[in-house]
């Protein structure tokens, strides 16, 4: 199975859109690929989409039918490598003596963007020629795309899933046979988060939505399928998970499918494994981990919030619930006035044409406790419901427990 990708050229010259993607397609045959010819068509595409890497021209006009404006692109990197932490980038530019300030803003974010200065013709033997980027693009994709999004992903993911995020990142690619188990493992142990994260947010948007579902019956990793199977198309038509489709695919098939394939690896998985058959295993976990991870980037790019507090107007406070530190880092936003729970957590939302965010409280389904000997909160997500009696995961160990709701909580869950 080959990873897909999605690919945003964004480039103002027609003459170079249609080589571009005539090149790149002949490159990576299994890339999905979009243009946009400004700045704020690709603003206006990424909101709404989930691309993997995006290639800048430097110098491109800001908005439909302006001029062309000066380093246009290397200022939108510094943009969207905040808002959209796993998207890789790339500049390619014809104007080299930019080459150093775009340099700049990669590393000024702790990453490395790559930047290619367009060939002039065949008396500029050091330009980088269309199918020159093309091969840039795939060698990239292959190679350090899967690498670069764990290492995002273990500061920008919630905690837990921050964490093992990390432990991927330093065994990815690496060829022996301690790291391989170590590899599988944690993958294995990301997918089960990321499943059972989708899980008890799915409920909480229904719940918020006024749409009826059943809580599974057993803690079973196929019974959250079923569920996400069943309630997925019912809030996608309803339009409740706009933002959320681009990641998790049309009706959640692509978390369903990369976790029902990750599912049936783990159960032929065992500790006695060779390391010729741990190749094997971890070629087949690439694809799909990356569906998974697909689904993950969600909460990169719409962080989960909690302990949001007004700061005066209808500006708003809260802390991220992301990465491995704590305490958290706060980000101030604007919204309209709310009633809010400063201990519950809330998936913030936004619409790209819009400064002002939008929430949906997950609580109870989603919550959070303080854990003594971690000294940081932990998130709980709801499991299932079995003989009347209540579970509950924490994201800390995935291990499901008995949980006993608060009147409050168990008046939302009836």
């Amino acid at each position: 199975m080959k990873n897909e990708y999605k690919v945003l050229i964004v480039e103002d010259l027609k003459s170079w859109i249609r080589e571009m993607k005539n090149e790149l397609s002949k490159a990576v045959p299994n890339a999905q690929i979009e243009v946009a010819y400004c700045q704020e068509e690709a603003r206006q595409k990424l909101a709404n989409s989930h691309y993997h890497f995006t290639s800048l021209d430097q110098n491109m006009p800001t908005h439909p039918e302006s001029f062309v404006s000066v380093n246009v692109g290397a200022g939108f990197t510094v943009d969207l490598q905040d808002k959209y932490p796993c998207l890789g980038l790339g500049i390619y530019t014809a104007y080299s003596e930019d080459e150093n300030y775009a340099l700049s803003v990669g590393r000024a974010a702790g990453r490395t963007i790559p930047v290619w200065r367009k060939s002039a013709g065949s008396g500029d033997p050091s330009g980088i020629s269309v199918p020159k980027w093309a091969g840039n693009v795939k060698e990239w994709m292959a190679t350090k795309y899967l690498p670069f999004c764990f290492n995002q992903a273990a500061t920008h993911l919630p905690c837990h899933l921050a964490e093992t995020a990390g432990h991927i990142n330093g065994v990815v690619g690496k060829d022996n046979k301690n790291d391989a188990q170590i590899f599988a493992r944690q993958s294995f142990h990301f997918w089960t988060l990321v499943l059972q994260l989708s899980s008890a947010q799915a409920m909480a948007i229904a719940r918020s939505a006024g749409i009826s579902f059943m809580v599974p019956s057993d803690h079973k990793y196929e019974a959250l399928e079923n569920m996400l199977t069943d309630l997925l198309p019912v809030l996608q038509s309803k339009s409740s998970v706009s933002l959320w489709t681009p990641y998790i695919g049309d009706d959640g098939k692509q978390l369903i499918n990369g976790s029902q394939a990750i599912r049936l690896l783990r159960n032929q998985h065992s500790h006695e494994t060779p390391l010729e058959d741990y190749r094997v295993q971890n070629k087949e976990i690439l694809p799909n981990l990356q569906k998974i991870m697909d689904a993950a980037i969600f909460w990169a790019n719409h962080p989960l919030l909690t302990d949001i507090r007004p700061c005066g107007g209808n500006r708003y406070k809260a802390k991220v619930i992301k990465g491995t530190g704590y305490p958290w880092t706060e980000q101030e936003f604007q919204m309209d006035a709310a009633d809010l729970n400063p201990d519950h957590v809330y998936l913030k939302y936004s619409s790209p044409y819009s400064d002002t965010v939008k929430l949906i409280d997950l609580w109870p389904f989603v919550s959070l406790e303080f854990n003594k000997d971690l000294n940081r909160p932990c998130l709980f997500l709801i499991s299932h419901r079995w003989k009347n009696n209540w579970y509950r995961v924490s994201m800390n160990n995935g291990h499901p427990e008995i949980w006993k709701p608060s009147p409050d909580a168990l008046q939302v869950l009836e």
